[in-house]
């Protein structure tokens, strides 16, 4: 059976997005670390200035491969569906319109998620996905806000600091789901099509 267009993608996305969620897991341990003993922390400051770069990076990488990602998924559901609304085209290139990327953050999964649930196969894989990914994104949204503001200022609010690295870890977490979600829905679909499909069609799928 011949793999599907995201799957090679979908399992670095996981590994990076799990080596991030320990990172952000740690770096929320240091900021607890400074708020109850700063005598201690002072000892692991420049550790936590590691980790905090690290964070910057893997925000940048997932960025990349989250765009690759959702490019080949649509390539896969386009497969499943010619009628699929959204092509691998536009679900990555609308998030770079100033604007309206705002939209499509909330457009393209809702799509995603409407497919998903249509089928009796990934019903309860989209539920779910409907369900949690609002809830990353409002995440997300927050603690950018937050991080802009903990990082705009010369003093130091600890609490902001300890909310922004919870809300970061709450939100690779959920995101984790998220795509597991997609990604277990599209092994279903594909294993489902590929049974039905004859094997001479199946082999111009890439």
């Amino acid at each position: 059976m011949n793999k599907s267009n995201s799957q090679s993608i979908s399992k670095i996305l996981t590994i990076i997005l799990s080596v991030a969620f320990i990172i952000s897991i740690i770096a929320l341990i240091n900021t607890i670390i400074y708020m109850v003993n700063f005598s201690l922390y002072t000892s692991i400051a420049t550790f936590d200035r590691v980790i905090m770069l690290a964070v910057s990076m893997f925000y940048v990488i997932i960025a990349i491969l989250y765009a690759i990602w959702i490019y080949k998924v649509h390539k896969d559901l386009k497969f499943f569906s010619p009628y699929y609304p959204v092509s691998p085209g536009e679900a990555v290139g609308f998030y770079f319109i100033p604007v309206l990327n705002i939209y499509w953050q909330f457009h393209v999964p809702a799509k995603i998620a409407s497919f998903l649930k249509k089928q009796s196969l990934t019903s309860g894989y989209g539920t779910v996905f409907a369900t949690l990914w609002p809830i990353a994104l409002l995440l997300g949204l927050v603690h950018n806000g937050l991080n802009l503001y903990t990082n705009s200022d010369f003093y130091i609010d600890i609490s902001a600091v300890f909310i922004t690295d919870l809300l970061l870890v709450l939100f690779v977490f959920i995101l984790l789901r998220t795509n597991a979600m997609v990604i277990k829905s599209v092994e279903v679909l594909h294993a489902q099509h590929t049974e039905n499909v004859p094997e001479e069609n199946t082999t111009s799928y890439h």
